[in-house]
């Protein structure tokens, strides 16, 4: 099963028999803590990936690099992750191959937004709004691409930011909502609500609506950021108002840069670190933080293995139980290194062609076209009629990224 769609399912869920919390984990120590701390699940904020990496939440961070992070996440903790995709990374084309590369990497669902890019923190002003159009056409294009990977387990849930915009406001962010439900989204994330009667008055109108909630309408998420322009709420809270899960998407990054920044100025001040032990985990507690024990070998934690299998397993096992292999004839084994550094040695034989193969890693990455790189010198090889054998690829490696 492809991980995004296993992961879908156990949130949907989750979210079926109460609100759940999902605290922001934006790199793999965080996401351990988050599970052994008993959460049920976790989200991953681009604002936190973006200020990880020195830089403002303004879209400047790549499909490539959330991904990759992704990965990182749900790999070392077995949760499922509602993971924000910003604007999707481009127009709707591009949407469907975000929602295809988060699925695969093994989340449970994605958020995008309705601003113009580039982007702005949500609860920053000076947000401005794309066309509804626009956007129902984004949410098309990943809804299609949800059932094409997932079977539609993996969640899509539309951002919109209209109640914060000048001249939009709650009953604009409500039509909006209205019409991206409409248009497939399972999951509705209303940004910047700035009161408890704002979060009451959204969710009654979205429960009139069709959608997978088992009391009507569209799951329903909200965001509890710190120091933003929404009242401090409890999940209980959010619970009572009709909320479906609530993001905590940046207080790990601030409760961990704001150790780090104490514990530089001490050192600063005092050219010693001793008064500051107090505050640091220890060296035993970092080591059960990574279920590592010294002296032992380490394994993933227990659970996680099974989201340590990649795409590229999930897409061989399936041409295999086809019998994609003829067993009779003379086979070989090409290493093969995808675009994002993943690699697989698959089984082929030697008279399939450089089509057959290009088929192959074109769907592990969700039927997107492929250029097939071998040689050395490395060069396209373009013909598809050629056999492996004929192209000279028998055991050999190959390089593969999109077209």
């Amino acid at each position: 099963m492809v991980l995004g769609r296993a992961m879908g399912s156990q949130l949907r869920a989750l979210m079926a028999k109460e609100c759940v919390a999902l605290p922001g984990a934006y790199n793999g120590l965080v996401a351990r803590l988050v599970a052994i701390h008993g959460f049920k699940g976790a989200y991953f904020s681009g604002g936190a990936l973006s200020a990880s990496s020195g830089i403002p939440d303004i879209g400047l961070t790549s499909l490539d690099q959330f991904s990759s992070r992704i990965k990182e996440v749900v790999s070392v903790s077995n949760l499922p992750f509602i993971a924000d995709a910003d604007t999707g990374f481009g127009e709707a084309e591009m949407v469907r191959k975000t929602v295809e590369e988060y699925c695969w990497a093994g989340a449970a669902g994605l958020h995008i937004e309705d601003q113009v890019f580039p982007k702005r923190c949500g609860h920053l002003d000076g947000k401005a709004l794309v066309p509804v159009d626009v956007f129902v056409e984004k949410v098309e294009r990943a809804a299609e691409a949800a059932q094409r990977c997932s079977n539609g387990e993996f969640i899509i849930c539309a951002r919109t930011d209209a109640a914060g915009v000048p001249g939009e406001g709650l009953q604009k962010a409500i039509e909006r909502a209205t019409a991206y439900v409409a248009a497939g989204a399972d999951m509705i994330f209303p940004e910047g609500l700035q009161s408890e009667e704002d979060f009451r008055s959204f969710a009654i109108a979205m429960k009139k609506l069709k959608g997978p909630a088992p009391d009507g309408g569209p799951f329903l998420l909200a965001n509890m950021t710190e120091f933003g322009k929404t009242p401090y709420l409890t999940l209980k809270e959010f619970q009572g108002l009709g909320y479906h899960c609530v993001i905590y998407p940046v207080s790990t990054l601030r409760a961990a840069m704001k150790g780090v920044d104490e514990c530089l100025q001490t050192l600063k001040d005092t050219g010693s670190l001793e008064s500051f032990l107090p505050r640091m985990q220890t060296r035993k507690e970092l080591y059960e933080s990574m279920s590592y024990a010294p002296l032992e070998e380490w394994k993933y934690p227990p659970g996680a293995e099974q989201h340590i299998a990649t795409r590229f397993d999930v897409m061989a096992e399936s041409i295999q139980s086809k019998s994609y292999v003829d067993a009779a004839k003379p086979k070989t084994k090409i290493q093969i290194r995808f675009h994002d550094g993943t690699r697989k040695a698959q089984e082929f034989n030697e008279d399939h062609t450089v089509g057959d193969l290009r088929a192959f890693c074109a769907q592990c990455v969700g039927g997107q076209a492929m250029t097939i790189m071998g040689g050395f010198p490395p060069k396209p090889i373009a013909d598809d009629q050629l056999t492996l054998k004929d192209a000279g690829l028998l055991n050999a490696a190959v390089t593969v990224k999109p077209a």
